[in-house]
């Protein structure tokens, strides 16, 4: 479904807006809202701002759970043109993946890997793209040695870094390390 079947840009920011001041007036609402919002729906990054806000404020969850939330609000801010909100954001959940992905297993390494995807999205959009190239380049590198194990459930993430990463190293004339 595209966003012209569900009516008009405007119409479509104003209660994604509507629905932001109604989490903010009634933050009980934000779970549930956030149980049915996707991450991905960019149009209504300001329900998302709104929800991810609340949920960081009140809420008593587990570190992955909270590191997720910062991901998704520092990709709404950063939808939104508030790079630097969306800067400071993208960097709490990195360090907070950093820690989980030192736990055995690597259960957290591709998560992660996402943020500094998330990241380097982020330094892309204020043309800082040495240090975007840097976050893909990392998130490639953290991704690597579990991607021959699960390459299905890593194809998406991996391409996505890697198809950063190449495009910030051609811009920057920077060598490709294919280590």
């Amino acid at each position: 479904m595209t966003l012209s079947c569900l009516g008009d840009r405007a119409a479509l920011d104003s209660l994604s807006e509507a629905l932001g001041h109604m989490v903010e007036r009634n933050p009980k609402r934000a779970p549930l809202l956030k149980s049915i919002v996707s991450s991905e729906a960019i149009w209504l990054a300001p329900l998302q701002v709104a929800i991810c806000s609340t949920l960081l404020g009140m809420s008593e969850t587990s570190d992955d759970t909270r590191a997720g939330w910062f991901n998704t609000l520092a990709t709404m801010l950063s939808a939104l043109g508030r790079r630097e909100e969306a800067l400071e954001v993208a960097k709490k959940a990195v360090a907070r993946y950093r820690t989980l992905a030192g736990a055995p297993l690597d259960v957290f390494t591709p998560d992660l890997a996402r943020s500094l995807g998330a990241l380097g999205m982020v330094y892309k959009g204020m043309e800082k793209d040495l240090d975007a190239a840097d976050q893909f380049e990392e998130g490639a590198r953290r991704l690597a040695p579990l991607f021959p194990r699960l390459p299905q459930a890593h194809a998406t993430l991996m391409h996505g870094l890697a198809r950063e990463y190449l495009a910030m190293a051609e811009k920057l004339s920077r060598p490709i390390d294919e280590a």
